[in-house]
């Protein structure tokens, strides 16, 4: 089976943007994300069961917003090392793909040890008018196997 579905957003990565705020605080933005993920997964899978034990492959493609205000590299001097700041830039195509995973458990997939393979890829919106969003397909296993052969 194959579930291709797109989630119209900014996408937010797994790792906070802020650390020296409260905790509640920093996980309301990846939260909202899963939360879009979450429901645009069950207006295209609603009515079938949650996929429980096999093997699924899940390709992720993300088309962000591009950071306005991020500078690309600013550091700071703590104690004679050189720290990045944290900031909101571009953010980490792995830790995207973390929350995306998240948003789809309990809806199509029942845990994120079934994921065994997949693409991903990130890349900016040029036009002002176009929209963020992700791309996000899913194969279960007999579909799996046809793409590795």
């Amino acid at each position: 089976m194959k579930i291709e579905f797109k989630v119209y957003a900014n996408p937010k990565p797994w790792v906070v943007y802020v650390r020296h705020t409260a905790r509640s605080e920093r996980h309301k933005y990846m939260e909202a994300w899963q939360d879009k993920v979450a429901k645009a997964a069950v207006t295209i899978y609603d009515g079938h069961d949650v996929l429980q034990g096999e093997p699924v492959r899940i390709d992720t493609h993300f088309f962000l917003e591009p950071s306005k205000s991020a500078p690309k590299k600013k550091y700071h001097e703590w104690r004679s090392k050189r720290i990045a700041q944290v900031g909101r830039g571009n953010p980490d195509l792995d830790n995207l793909r973390k929350s995306t995973i998240d948003g789809l458990e309990g809806v199509i997939i029942g845990d994120d040890c079934m994921v065994v393979a997949g693409a991903m890829s990130k890349q900016y919106v040029r036009q002002q008018d176009d929209a963020p969003y992700a791309h996000i397909t899913i194969y279960t296993e007999e579909d799996f196997n046809v793409l590795s052969d």
